[in-house]
């Protein structure tokens, strides 16, 4: 996803502010229920784009929900970001903090799409290849896509590797029509 300038350069300082402070773990940690809140809670959006109520009561209302759940750099965060009307770009800066740490420790984020659900062998096998493969760990997110009729699709950072039954039924059409 393209992120704008904004959510990189927030993304950047509150990661060097955390490495700074050695709580890069907590402030990532925060950083990923951000994420999953802005994904599975379509009331903050409610929240951050309300025109009636002002960045002072958005902040006491996130102060609310988090301040005993979050690290102190993600609610200076949080604080700085409102305060700033920057509040649309919390998920993009979160997206970005979130790669930057993957960076710094090394981790290649995968993505794995099967025709069917796979099983914790299957997974911990991918696992495997991939950390052999990329001499590093891997963090590996699978979900299922039933159109793929069978195989699997992989994807590790710009890389995708398509082995999907779909794919190659499509190749041997356009081999017969051409």
């Amino acid at each position: 996803m393209n992120d704008s300038k904004i959510a990189v350069r927030y993304a950047k300082a509150v990661f060097l502010l955390a490495q700074e402070k050695n709580q890069l773990k907590g402030v990532a940690n925060d950083m990923q229920t951000l994420l999953s809140i802005d994904k599975h809670v379509p009331e903050m959006d409610i929240l951050f784009t309300s025109p009636i109520l002002t960045a002072e009561q958005k902040r006491i209302t996130m102060y609310k929900m988090f301040e005993s759940q979050f690290n102190p750099i993600t609610m200076q965060f949080i604080s700085l970001i409102l305060m700033n009307k920057r509040e649309l770009h919390i998920s993009g800066v979160a997206r970005n903090f979130i790669k930057r740490y993957r960076e710094s420790l090394g981790i290649k984020k995968a993505g794995l799409t099967t025709a069917i659900e796979m099983n914790a062998d299957q997974r911990a096998q991918f696992v495997s290849i991939l950390k052999s493969t990329y001499n590093t760990e891997v963090e590996l997110e699978t979900q299922v896509d039933p159109n793929l009729i069978g195989g699997f699709v992989l994807r590790v950072e710009d890389f995708q590797y398509d082995a999907s039954i779909s794919t190659r039924l499509k190749a041997v059409k356009a081999q017969l029509l051409g």
